[in-house]
């Protein structure tokens, strides 16, 4: 009998787009719609400058676009940049169950792939979809002590969302794409201690390159282990304490994981956005300008204080991972979008005076999901708020004009408005594209 790596193999390839209900498609588009606005706004912040600037010095055949760069790289430093850009805001959505971004490095190397061999927007959408579940599924496999041993696990685990949908793209056999998981298990990186630096969203774009090169390089008969999921000493025995590979194939196909997709309205990490949202009601339904606060007392589940519970943030990007920082920002400016999270406003004196009358504490009746944030005033009245669902998760979604609005917003400062509406046309129609190549070549 089969093991799991080999029967997860057979299932990526046994799937077909007509296997997918229409609301899995639907969801895929704007799994690619919300990726394709994070990557161009992305493309503004010095951090683009870096990895594209290395990128175009080294060279590469001009197989596919740089997102927002107006270059055309080869497709595996196109699956780098552009898998960096779509995580370096932390913009990108989330699968919240199992904290990973998994759209990213699979969206990454797929279009990469996709635009380099002319392929239709309904194999890209297949192939991403299938990714997208297979980076979720080997999550599952490891969790929770991969996590807790301190891995990333959109970059540990997003190199196999990459391989497996670029597997699918070449039209790998199961055999063949079984390979591929092997050689994207022994590139397997990332670690949380990178968080607010510049490598967290480099662990995205790693995982696109190396998942990608997985699949190229198996194409071509390159080897690896057809057992590392299952093996003691593989992928998931030597990053987990208690590897269940059974979890990769379980279920295949009865729900879909993209369905529990989050995508985010704010441009930090998730767990902080219930604060958020809670500080935004504060302000916009009860009136509360900062000059009135006197304490926040911030109410969360365990994992955001240990996510983004760094109070004394002084960069844009520690700022990311900082509930203080955004319950200011929040009540200070109304929103968080990339502009609340600058250097210059992380370390702005009014902010940094707020930021310090929060305080935070874990409650174990909430979920990830929720807060309670209480707030008292200088007159000392004391408002409270309790946020059930946060905005953007699959309980309270955004909807789809609420997500177009956010990929303008993004689109446009790199694009300009007639381009941007043009790219979202296509996207929100990519099942009727002969070739992806046309509509990614404008993205560069």
């Amino acid at each position: 009998m089969s093991q799991p790596t080999q029967q997860l193999a057979s299932l990526v390839v046994g799937t077909s787009l007509e296997d997918l209900p229409p609301e899995i498609v639907h969801e895929a588009k704007r799994g690619l719609l919300d990726f394709v606005g994070c990557a161009l706004i992305g493309s503004r912040f010095p951090d683009a400058d870096i990895i594209a600037g290395v990128v175009q010095e080294q060279g590469g055949a001009p197989q596919a676009s740089a997102i927002g760069r107006g270059f055309r790289t080869s497709a595996l430093n196109a699956a780098l940049v552009n898998g960096t850009l779509g995580h370096l805001l932390d913009y990108d959505d989330t699968q919240l169950e199992t904290k990973i971004h998994a759209t990213t490095p699979t969206a990454a190397a797929i279009l990469a792939l996709a635009e380099a061999n002319g392929r239709s927007g309904c194999d890209v959408l297949l192939a991403y979809v299938l990714g997208y579940e297979v980076a979720v599924r080997a999550v599952r496999v490891v969790a929770p002590s991969h996590y807790d041993f301190g891995w990333h696990v959109t970059g540990s685990a997003g190199v196999f969302g990459a391989a497996a949908g670029a597997g699918r793209l070449l039209g790998l056999d199961a055999a063949t794409l079984t390979m591929a998981l092997g050689v994207a298990a022994t590139q397997s990186s990332g670690f949380r201690e990178n968080f607010g630096t510049m490598s967290k969203p480099f662990h995205a774009g790693k995982a696109a390159m190396n998942g990608l090169l997985a699949a190229l390089l198996a194409s071509r008969g390159f080897t690896a282990s057809p057992r590392v999921f299952e093996s003691e000493i593989g992928w998931a025995g030597a990053t987990s304490d208690d590897p269940k590979p059974e979890r990769l194939v379980e279920a295949w196909g009865e729900r879909w994981a993209i369905a529990r997709n989050s995508i985010k309205p704010y441009a930090c990490g998730l767990v902080s956005h219930p604060v958020i949202d809670g500080c935004l009601v504060m302000r916009d339904r009860h009136g509360v300008k900062p000059a009135d606060v006197a304490s926040i007392a911030l109410e969360v589940h365990e994992l955001a204080l240990r996510l983004t519970g760094k109070p004394e943030p002084t960069t844009g990007l520690e700022g990311k991972f900082s509930i203080f920082h955004c319950a200011a920002i929040a009540l200070t400016d109304g929103q968080a979008t990339e502009d609340q999270f600058t250097d210059e406003r992380v370390r702005d004196p009014q902010i940094v005076a707020l930021r310090r009358l929060a305080s935070a504490t874990i409650n174990p009746e909430l979920k990830q999901s929720q807060a309670v944030i209480r707030l008292t005033t200088r007159d000392g009245r004391t408002i409270v708020e309790r946020v059930e669902a946060q905005k953007g998760i699959p309980q309270n979604p955004l909807d789809d004009a609420e997500l177009e609005a956010k990929f303008r917003a993004n689109a446009e400062p790199v694009l300009g408005p007639d381009r941007t509406r043009q790219v979202a046309q296509q996207l929100w129609t990519i099942d009727q594209a002969a070739s992806v190549a046309p509509l990614l070549g404008l993205l560069g």
